[in-house]
């Protein structure tokens, strides 16, 4: 097995966030830096998301990909405040270029006031080959609060994926060709 991290290298849709100085092209480029060594002054905020995901295109998969086996991501986050109706981070999950068609579960944010960088590993459940998985999104959903109940921040991104080689298929074949044959 091998494994590549990528990180945020385009942005997606991105309805209703903007960054610490209200920019909203490049967005990607705040958070990219990863969630190793972050910049905290650098983040993406909820102007007027309405709840709507935010999605960042990831790095293609490396030339000797063949399927993606496990996945973490890394996300580094929190909210403004402490009202129980105010916006929050509640999943992330990454799906293929359509925005759309899941490559993994869903996995749940835990809420926080305190800057915090957390790491999931949801499973992979759709499409595991590199097709899907070049110009796959990192999608983020927030629940909405109104604006009212506060702003979410996002200060750092990126995805470690680890997958099978070319070579390691084969010699998988090759086992099994042998064990048939014993």
């Amino acid at each position: 097995m091998s494994a590549a991290t990528v990180y945020p290298n385009g942005d997606g849709t991105k309805t209703g966030f903007s960054d610490q100085a209200g920019g909203t092209t490049n967005l990607y480029a705040t958070v990219s830096e990863g969630t190793g060594s972050p910049n905290d002054s650098n983040y993406i905020t909820n102007t007027d998301s309405g709840g709507k995901p935010l999605f960042f295109l990831l790095g293609d998969m490396p030339g000797d990909f063949v399927a993606a086996t496990s996945v973490s991501i890394s996300i580094r986050v929190r909210r403004d405040n402490s009202k129980s109706n105010s916006c929050a981070w509640i999943a992330c999950q990454l799906v293929q270029a359509d925005e759309a068609t899941a490559l993994t579960a869903s996995a749940t944010v835990t809420d926080t006031t305190t800057t915090t960088t957390f790491t999931f590993t949801p499973n992979v459940t759709g499409a595991t080959g590199k097709s899907a998985w070049d110009g796959a999104r990192l999608m983020l959903t927030m629940r909405d609060g109104g604006l009212v109940g506060g702003l979410v921040y996002l200060y750092a991104a990126q995805v470690t994926v680890t997958y099978s080689t070319a070579s390691a298929s084969a010699k998988l074949l090759r086992r099994r060709r042998m064990m048939l044959e014993a």
